[in-house]
């Protein structure tokens, strides 16, 4: 079987989605260390979702890997496509909207906040899924998301779009949104040690042969991600080159108000 076969059967699993025995929860919690992508996201997405109250929408939920950090003050509602369980492989919820089309199924003005995180890069009509949120939120009220920038081809073949800060910018201002705020998450030397690690983990799933290689290669790869943690909590090297963006912004508030 091809490599783009598997990663269209096999796509990532989420490092923050829940496992039993305390097994499969150490090798969970590795996994999240190695996946410098989700470990940024979800770094950021706890710290967004510390400060929130009252009612909380979740666009694109999937599995719901966030729910766990939600505050008790919050209404927590999570919606995501019916094409989800096909498209990246997600297990139906019970207690998850699910919608067709592009309206989302919440009234208008009825959030007091909206996250969603690794979504945006999988959405083809950017421009009507952002005119959702804010139709969605309630003048004054805050959306949080992140999107990837250097990251592999994932979730094959509904992977569209690596936004840059001027994109980001635009889009949001677009749709009134204002206080918009781009953070980079990492910086060039946590990519190299990003980009090192990965070519090991491909590895495993070459065979016998591949997983030898991935055996051996483990000192590198620790090392990688040593030296790519490090330079994020030390703030080392540039911001220009890094994993993924993570984006506040606020609906304007009512002028009339």
């Amino acid at each position: 079987m091809s490599l783009d076969a598997i990663e269209i059967r096999r796509p990532p699993r989420n490092a923050l989605v829940p496992r039993a025995g305390w097994i499969s929860n150490l090798l969970g919690r590795l996994q999240l260390i190695a996946d410098l992508q989700v470990f940024t996201a979800s770094r950021d997405a706890k710290r967004w979702l510390r400060r929130q109250r009252g009612a909380l929408l979740e666009v694109g939920c999937g599995e719901q890997p966030y729910r766990r950090y939600v505050p008790p003050a919050c209404r927590y509602t999570g919606i995501d496509r019916v094409e989800a369980g096909a498209d990246f492989r997600m297990s139906a919820l019970a207690d998850i909207t699910y919608y067709a089309g592009s309206t989302f199924p919440v009234a208008s003005g009825g959030m007091d906040a909206l996250f969603h995180t690794e979504v945006l890069e999988h959405v083809l009509e950017t421009g009507a899924f952002l005119d959702e949120c804010a139709r969605v939120l309630r003048p004054g009220a805050e959306m949080f998301f992140t999107v990837p920038f250097q990251a592999r081809y994932h979730f094959k073949p509904h992977d569209y779009f690596r936004f840059t800060p001027a994109a980001l910018a635009h889009l949001l201002s677009e749709r009134g949104f204002t206080e918009i705020a781009v953070a980079p998450r990492g910086n060039d030397i946590a990519v190299a040690g990003y980009k090192v690690a990965a070519i090991p983990f491909r590895w495993a799933y070459e065979g016998l042969l591949g997983k030898a290689l991935f055996a051996a290669a483990i000192p590198l790869t620790a090392t990688a991600l040593l030296v790519a943690h490090a330079a994020m909590a030390l703030r080392l090297g540039s911001d220009d080159d890094c994993l993924g963006y993570s984006v506040t912004a606020r609906r304007a508030p009512d002028p009339l108000a």
